[in-house]
C-alpha cells in the first residue's frame, strides 16, 4: 500500500525572527588572489565588506546573527571587523574545526538555536526584501531565476513546493536556482547524511532528506549576487551603485585632468594624478596611480602603486576573456575584463598587462614587462 507524504503545515511567521546563521569559514579560492591572505567575506564593494553589506539588509528582521568561521588568521579578521553587535544585531561567532562543506558549516550554529533560524551564505549578496517575504513562510527557500542554469544548483517545483534539487544539470528541467538562503526548523539537523564524492557533508542533503516527508515552499528573489570570482565584484559594484555613476571616498584626492567614468568606486586615502582614465572598475583603499594609463573593467586592491605608462588590456582575441582558476582557464563570459591586482602591488613604467592577468599580493612588475598570464 502507498503511503500519502506526510504534509508540513504551512507556519505563517513574522518579518522579524531571532536568530540568522552567516556561514563564512571558507576560503574562498576561486576568488583567489584577492582572497589569498583575507577571508573574501570582508572584499569591500563600495567601501563596505559582503558581509557588512549582508548585516545591514538583516538590521530590523533578527535579534542576533551567529557568523560561522573557521579557526585562521583571515577568519579573526571578521571578529575584528564586525565585532559583539553590528547596528542594532548581536553578533556570536561558532567556529567550524574542520572544513568539510556546509551541511557541518550550518550545524557548528546549533547550540546557539532555539527554534527556527535563517540561513545564508556569507559569500553571496541578497536584498531585505526579499528576505522579509521568506520570513513570512516556514519553511522556506529563497530562489532566483537564472538565464545559464546548467551552471547553478537547481531546485524542481510542483504546486508551489519544492520537489528536488539538481547540481549543475546538463539538461535543466528548470531555471531556479538554489540561493543559499533557506528558513527553516532546526530540527533540520535531525536527519542522516552523508558524505558527497568530493569528501564533504552539504547543507542541500538535508534538504533532499527533508522534502521526502514534509513539504519546502519557496519565494522568488528580486535580486541575487553569488560573489564566487573576482569578476563578480565588479558586477556587484555596478548594482550597488543603482543611478550613480561612480563613488569616491571623502578621503581620496583626485587630481585635476583624471576622468572617472561610470560604474567606478574609488576607497579612501587612494592618490590619482595625471593623464589617468578609470572605468567599470574598482580602485581601493591607499593606492597611488600616476598616468598616464587608462584602468577599465579592473580591480586594483588596497595600497597598490601604478606609475604611468602602462597598457591594460581588457579584450581578448575570443569573444570573451578567460582567466586562470585553480590551474584551470575559465570563461569569465565577460567580453571586457582588465587586470586584477591583489594588495600591495606595483605596476611600473611601460609594462603591459593582458586581459584577465590576475597578480598575486606584493608583486612588483618591473618597466617594460609584458604579463600574458597571472604573477604569483
Amino acid at each position: 500500500m502507498k503511503l500519502d507524504k506526510p504534509k508540513h503545515k504551512l507556519r505563517p511567521s513574522s518579518s522579524k525572527i531571532k536568530t540568522a546563521v552567516i556561514m563564512a569559514a571558507g576560503q574562498g579560492t576561486r576568488m583567489q588572489p584577492l582572497s589569498f591572505d583575507k577571508q573574501k567575506h570582508i572584499l569591500k564593494v563600495l567601501n563596505k565588506s559582503i558581509l557588512e553589506h549582508t548585516l545591514d539588509q538583516l538590521d530590523g528582521l533578527v535579534e542576533e546573527v551567529v557568523i560561522v568561521i573557521g579557526k585562521s588568521k583571515n577568519c579573526e579578521a571578521i571578529k575584528k571587523l564586525v565585532g559583539r553587535k553590528y547596528k542594532r544585531i548581536k553578533v556570536f561567532y561558532a567556529y567550524q574545526k574542520t572544513l568539510s562543506g556546509t551541511a557541518t558549516a550550518a550545524k557548528t550554529a546549533l547550540p546557539y538555536l532555539e527554534d527556527k533560524f535563517l540561513l545564508l551564505n556569507g559569500d553571496d549578496l541578497y536584498i531585505k526584501e526579499d528576505i522579509k517575504r521568506v520570513l513570512k513562510k516556514l519553511p522556506c527557500i529563497l530562489v532566483k531565476q537564472v538565464k545559464q542554469p546548467q551552471f547553478f544548483g537547481i531546485v524542481e517545483t510542483r504546486d508551489n513546493k519544492i520537489t528536488s534539487f539538481v547540481e549543475k544539470p546538463k539538461n535543466p528541467k528548470s531555471d531556479l536556482a538554489n540561493t543559499g538562503l533557506f528558513y527553516l526548523s532546526k530540527d533540520i539537523f535531525d536527519y542522516k547524511i552523508k558524505k558527497t564524492e568530493r569528501g564533504e557533508y552539504e547543507f542541500v542533503d538535508y534538504i533532499r532528506e527533508f522534502i521526502k516527508e514534509k513539504d519546502l515552499y519557496f519565494e522568488k528573489a528580486t535580486q541575487w549576487m553569488p560573489v564566487s570570482y573576482c569578476w563578480h565584484l565588479l558586477d556587484a559594484n555596478k548594482i550597488f551603485l543603482k543611478n550613480k555613476k561612480f563613488f569616491i571616498d571623502k578621503g581620496a584626492k583626485i587630481s585635476q585632468g583624471v576622468v572617472i567614468g561610470k560604474n567606478v568606486s574609488i576607497g579612501k586615502k587612494t592618490f590619482i594624478s595625471g593623464e589617468v582614465k578609470i572605468q567599470d572598475s574598482i580602485i581601493g583603499d591607499n593606492c597611488k596611480i600616476f598616468g598616464p594609463c587608462i584602468i577599465s573593467d579592473s580591480i586594483i586592491s588596497d595600497n597598490c602603486k601604478i606609475f604611468g605608462p602602462i597598457i591594460i588590456k581588457n579584450k581578448s582575441k575570443d569573444e570573451t576573456v578567460f582567466t586562470e582558476i585553480k590551474d584551470k582557464m575559465v570563461d569569465t563570459k565577460r567580453k571586457k575584463f582588465g587586470v586584477v591586482l591583489a594588495d600591495g602591488c606595483t605596476l611600473n613604467q611601460n609594462c603591459v598587462i593582458n586581459a584577465g592577468v590576475k597578480i598575486w599580493p606584493k608583486q612588483i612588475i618591473r618597466k617594460g614587462a609584458i604579463i600574458y598570464k597571472d604573477v604569483k
